[in-house]
């Protein structure tokens, strides 16, 4: 049994396990400075090393390159599940009582963009780019999921995004809904490809048969951020920058909330399994798509829908003042015609005496 082994094994669960745990043995390889996690694994079993001496040493070499508290316990979660696969035994009393961890704890500060920032973004990015931030900002995507999706993910009739179970993080696959002008964006990147169903949406330039990996994305995303002075730290300490692509997921999740949608098709519309118990899972798409309405105007970006809106109230307003006045003139002009035939037949009559008396 080796890594590679261990490694494919994951895979089946999930490429981004698979990435997440090859990142986590490779590092282990560095820290002890060897080719392979395979002879230091072989050393623990020949009894040359102590398994729990070893993964304190690792803990400490993470924490010593920067790594945060999350990645600290992912990655040693990782090289523990190896030396058991391996037959490696790993006791647990033992293990929390030689093996320090550091306290789980937000080492990371982040914010949701504003509206004028997605803005800015769209306006000063490449084609691509501009498909895939609107994409994530209006359907609170994972990047991994948008990177897989394919062109025939997308109903450019209906706005609507079908995310297949395999390439979900929960995996269950689910709907979601996107704005008239986020498809434009990706007619616009897509070109004659919108008609190949077949082709994954994002491809990477080098291979066509191939998506753009999830890195490249994120430096698509990095890119534009960086140009226009984005790219901080709200902290120093801070282990990740201010704005990154998931922030747009936060930017669609707090729109939803914030625009009074209901919290499980939020969660639903999310991927989130918060939302999958029986009365989200049937629920009917249109009602799915009424709740999404209910944010849009915050889903679009280079028109302002609210001064639409807003227009379209007033000018709703003054057509109904019209209205009235309209009525209110016919009704007048209604008294005036009633006052000259009152008038004429008046004027009449005093005629038709005159003729009487002058008789």
């Amino acid at each position: 049994m080796t890594t590679a082994e261990y490694l494919e094994r994951k895979s089946r669960r999930s490429d981004a396990t698979r990435t997440t745990y090859a990142k986590a043995e490779a590092s282990f390889a560095r820290c002890f400075n060897v080719d392979s996690p395979d002879i230091i694994v072989a050393r623990i079993k020949a009894a040359e090393l102590d398994a729990y001496h070893v993964l304190d040493k690792f803990v400490g070499w993470l924490m010593a390159n920067g790594s945060s508290p999350k990645t600290v316990h992912t990655y040693l979660s990782a090289v523990k599940g190896l030396l058991r696969y391996e037959g490696v035994s790993i006791d647990s009393y033992q293990f929390k009582a030689r093996v320090e961890l550091p306290p789980m704890m937000e080492v990371s500060l982040d914010r949701i963009p504003t509206r004028e920032e997605i803005r800015d973004i769209l306006l000063n990015c490449d084609k691509k780019t501009r498909a895939l931030v609107a994409l994530l900002a209006t359907t609170g995507l994972r990047i991994g999921e948008a990177a897989q999706l394919r062109v025939g993910n997308v109903d450019s009739d209906s706005n609507k995004i079908t995310v297949m179970s395999q390439r979900t993080k929960t995996r269950r696959g689910r709907i979601g809904f996107t704005t008239d002008e986020t498809i434009g964006f990706l007619r616009d990147y897509l070109g004659s490809r919108i008609r190949k169903k077949n082709d994954w949406l994002f491809l990477d330039e080098r291979n066509e048969e191939k998506h753009t990996t999830v890195d490249g994305l994120y430096m698509n995303v990095y890119r534009v951020l960086r140009r226009l002075g984005l790219k901080n730290r709200l902290d120093p300490d801070s282990k990740r920058n201010e704005l990154h692509p998931h922030s747009f997921r936060k930017y669609f999740f707090s729109k939803l909330i914030g625009g009074g949608v209901d919290r499980g098709i939020a969660e639903r519309l999310m991927g989130h399994n918060f939302g999958f118990d029986n009365a989200y899972l049937h629920m009917d798409e249109n009602r799915l798509r009424q709740e999404y309405m209910k944010a849009i105007e915050d889903f679009t970006f280079l028109k302002d829908a609210k001064l639409d809106k807003e227009t379209r109230k007033r000018v709703e307003e003054v057509e109904s003042e019209n209205q009235q006045l309209k009525e209110k003139m016919e009704k007048m002009d209604q008294q005036m015609a009633e006052i000259r035939q009152a008038f004429t037949a008046a004027v009449q009559r005093l005629s038709e005496q005159d003729k009487a008396a002058a008789k």
